[in-house]
């Protein structure tokens, strides 16, 4: 962005980059590279007045007047806030969970879930993977052992919460799984049922129970941090 600076219209301008030491890509490490830059247009953002006409141009009904918007953004940011530290403090509850708990599980979990962490970061495209590897200059298994330390970690989180789950009596009836589905689909308006029957296969089905086992889990746990079931029982 600095080259840019005090360039005029239609003007150019050289200048060197130096790639550093580490970079992803193997054959740029170290080197000098010259880029040139010529200015096209210099264009100027007009941001609107932050006024009731403003608010009303979102959502006239919602928003009738800018107090009402600010007030809908000020609730947003304080459930999100709110959302991120009960994340936290669930991470690290099964975090020391984890630490205390005595934890065996064959390797190949670990290869297992690394295969899903690669996938979900890659695609499932084996011609793109394999591309992406070589803009990266690194082997598949060097690539591997990059995700390796979160594949371990997840692992254990999973193992643990399932083992809590158990002891604690936690399931997930088909009722849960009923209203789970409706609230997925019911965003997708006229696409509603579409949507349902591509939830409701088995395997959709299967992913839904895991997720709901794992946030009920997540939320006893939650709660036995905080000592709330104690004082419950008390």
């Amino acid at each position: 962005a600095e080259a840019f600076l005090g360039l005029e219209k239609g003007k150019s301008r050289t200048f060197d980059i130096t790639f550093p030491e580490d970079f992803h890509i193997e054959r740029f490490r170290g080197k000098t590279a010259a880029f040139t830059i010529t200015l096209h247009e210099v264009k100027e953002e007009q941001l609107p007045l932050l006024d009731d006409e403003f608010a009303q141009s979102i959502n006239a009904d919602e928003f009738p007047t800018l107090q009402a918007l600010r007030e809908r953004i000020e609730a947003d940011l304080r459930r999100t806030l709110e959302e991120a530290a009960e994340n936290r403090f669930r991470t690290a509850a099964v975090d020391k969970l984890v630490e205390i708990a005595t934890i065996e599980y064959p390797r190949i979990l670990v290869e297992h879930e690394i295969d899903h962490l690669i996938r979900d970061a890659t695609g499932n495209d084996r011609q793109q993977y394999l591309a992406y590897l070589q803009t990266i200059g690194r082997t598949e298994q060097e690539f591997r052992e990059t995700w390796r330390e979160a594949a371990e970690t997840r692992v254990k989180r999973s193992l643990v919460l399932e083992k809590l789950a158990e002891a604690e009596g936690i399931t997930v009836s088909a009722e849960e799984i009923e209203q789970e589905l409706d609230s997925l689909v019911a965003p997708m308006g006229d696409d509603a049922e579409r949507f349902r029957q591509m939830f409701a296969t088995e395997e959709g089905v299967a992913t839904i129970r895991r997720n709901l086992l794992s946030r009920k889990t997540l939320e006893r746990l939650s709660a036995l941090a905080r000592g709330e079931l104690q004082e419950e029982q008390a």
